[in-house]
């Protein structure tokens, strides 16, 4: 373990977002992170066996998870899919997730993380006992931390991108795009923009999973507008023949 890996301040300002938000800042638009594994906000059974059953005859399923903070949310994506699936889990990955906040993508590469023991049983309910084959718990003078281990973290691959500027990245088949819990932090212009961008850009093997903060803010209902149906699943939107 490196020393700085156990360093006080890195620990307070560097790990997972427990105790604070990060703010950051956009061209037109602030915003803040915050995050961890398995939120509560999102039905992660329900989402996984939507999207197995939805491409079970496909062969490549593209996942991308924008605005993905410091990773808690693709590392957990990807534990419930190995966890439900196996091996039959492979043609999910690699996740791509991405961030604009650069920091973000920096220690969501590294792997380590704080964590409350409330998430750490969260952790072992959604992927039992098999979830140590995947994590390790690091015990240090300074606090204890999660450590992904390297076979998780090929599953997932990020990058720095804003995705309004990403489009020619986002794949328009087969495509499960996450892009939670950000719209309202952008102008209605921009929200527009973006629901106007995906409808254009997807064709109606994809689908689009938005969070709490954006269903209370009307997201739902602007995609919707845009060519998009709600599933079964809670703010999980297909998009149909218009």
């Amino acid at each position: 373990m490196k020393i700085d890996s156990i360093h006080p301040n890195y620990i307070n300002k560097n790990f997972s977002f427990k105790s604070y938000s990060k703010s950051g800042k956009t061209e037109n638009y602030e915003y803040f992170s915050t995050t961890e594994f398995f939120r509560l906000d999102m039905n992660w059974n329900s989402f996984a066996n939507f999207i197995n059953e939805k491409y079970a005859d496909i062969q490549n399923v593209n996942i991308i998870c924008h605005a993905c903070s410091n990773g808690e949310e693709a590392y957990s994506l990807a534990l419930k899919l190995i966890s439900l699936f196996g091996v039959k889990a492979e043609k999910f990955f690699p996740i791509i997730a991405k961030d604009i906040d650069e920091n973000n993508i920096h220690f969501a590469k590294k792997g380590e993380f704080n964590f409350r023991y409330d998430e750490l049983l969260r952790m072992e309910n959604h992927c039992g006992l098999d979830l140590y084959k995947f994590i390790d718990v690091i015990k240090s003078r300074f606090g204890n931390y999660l450590q992904i281990k390297n076979f998780l973290k090929e599953k997932v691959i990020f990058k720095k991108a804003n995705i309004l500027n990403d489009f020619d990245n986002i794949p328009a088949a087969n495509t499960v795009l996450l892009c939670r819990n950000f719209w309202p932090y952008m102008p209605a212009q921009n929200q527009i923009e973006l629901a106007e961008k995906l409808s254009n850009k997807l064709d109606n093997s994809s689908i689009v999973q938005i969070g709490n903060f954006d269903i209370a803010a009307g997201v739902d209902k602007l995609l919707q507008n845009k060519g998009f149906k709600e599933t079964y699943v809670k703010g999980l939107m297909k998009k149909v023949i218009l």
